[in-house]
């Protein structure tokens, strides 16, 4: 599946992908930097999101949760309990499923 880039990112992406310069950029697009400089942002984060997912499914199904999983899921509940459980396998980079928790 690619990944879901706004119009505005893909044409960031594009030249930055082809070495244009940011100031160059911002000219062509005609955005003030700081406005690249964000999409560049959210571009690398989206990037960034995509492969951990990927990789955990490929290493396959994990069957038990270590001791230190345990605790690391315990303290991250008990400063926020509201997480849901994607958001904490994501940010921890936990090798566990949603199902296991």
């Amino acid at each position: 599946m690619a990944i879901q880039f706004l119009k505005l990112e893909l044409k960031v992406n594009h030249l930055l992908e082809v070495n244009t310069s940011i100031p160059t950029i911002s000219s062509i697009l005609e955005k003030p930097l700081s406005s690249i400089y964000n999409t560049i942002s959210r571009i690398k984060k989206k990037k960034k999101l995509k492969d951990p997912i990927l990789n955990r499914v490929k290493r396959g199904k994990v069957k038990k949760i270590t001791p230190r999983t345990k605790k690391v899921i315990n303290r991250d509940l008990t400063r926020s309990s509201k997480k849901k459980n994607k958001r904490l396998l994501l940010e921890n980079n936990l090798e566990v499923t949603k199902r296991i928790l």
